[in-house]
């Protein structure tokens, strides 16, 4: 079992989320420690998190999202609800358009989602040496189109001073829980150049897996990790 805060950072949300989901009855934990109110979670619960993360992206109100969800609904009350959905979407396209694609997309998908197994990651214990490094920290509130200019950012930092990376760069999340609003991160190049060097990555063993697939399916990496 997972703890709430193990459960966050694997599925890339918050623990307010969760909380507020148990709350209105979408996703309980599977167990809550009463001496210490501690709550835990079990793996098969990721992919129903899944389900109804990808249904919440699409603008579909959770009390509906509760009934998709229910494993006693029907297949046609499912397709009757989504085509409700729909229309609504269709209502305000303008505003919507990009909603509307991703749940005709979803219906026509539905049923061969990827979805990578944790058995097929090759998880691997590495004693990894101190690395000097060149990095920098920051807080991003859109990680998916910061990042990128960011991590360039730094690199330019060390190219500027005629210099070239020792390595690949690490991304280092600081934030003990997800928080989707405003990450966290400290990126780092690995760098030779003494000069450079403003921060060390301590020796030690890690835990390492190379995730092959969609950006989407990254929890299952990170799943795989912490069984």
């Amino acid at each position: 079992m997972y703890t709430i805060g193990q459960f966050s950072r694997i599925c890339r949300i918050t623990t307010k989320a969760l909380r507020h989901y148990e709350k209105i009855g979408l996703l309980r934990p599977v167990k809550v420690d009463q001496a210490t109110q501690y709550r835990y979670y079990t793996r098969d619960q990721i992919t129903h998190l899944e389900k109804i993360i990808q249904f919440k992206e699409l603008g579909i109100p959770l009390k509906t999202i509760s009934i998709l969800t229910d494993p006693l609904t029907s297949p046609e009350d499912a397709t009757t609800l989504l085509q409700d959905h729909k229309k609504f979407l269709q209502n305000q396209l303008d505003l919507y358009k990009s909603r509307l694609e991703k749940l005709a997309l979803l219906q026509n998908t539905m049923e061969v989602v990827y979805v990578p197994d944790t058995k097929n990651y090759n998880i691997q214990i590495k004693d990894l040496p101190e690395i000097p490094v060149h990095s920098q920290r920051k807080k991003l509130t859109s990680i998916y189109q910061e990042l990128p200019v960011f991590m360039l950012s730094v690199l330019n930092e060390i190219t500027s001073r005629e210099a070239i990376c020792a390595g690949p760069p690490v991304v280092l999340y600081c934030d003990e829980e997800f928080n989707i609003a405003e990450v966290d991160l400290e990126v780092a190049w690995p760098v030779n150049d003494k000069t450079l060097v403003n921060n060390k990555l301590p020796a030690g063993k890690a835990a390492t897996v190379m995730h092959i697939g969609p950006y989407n399916t990254l929890e299952r990496a990170y799943e795989a990790l912490f069984e």
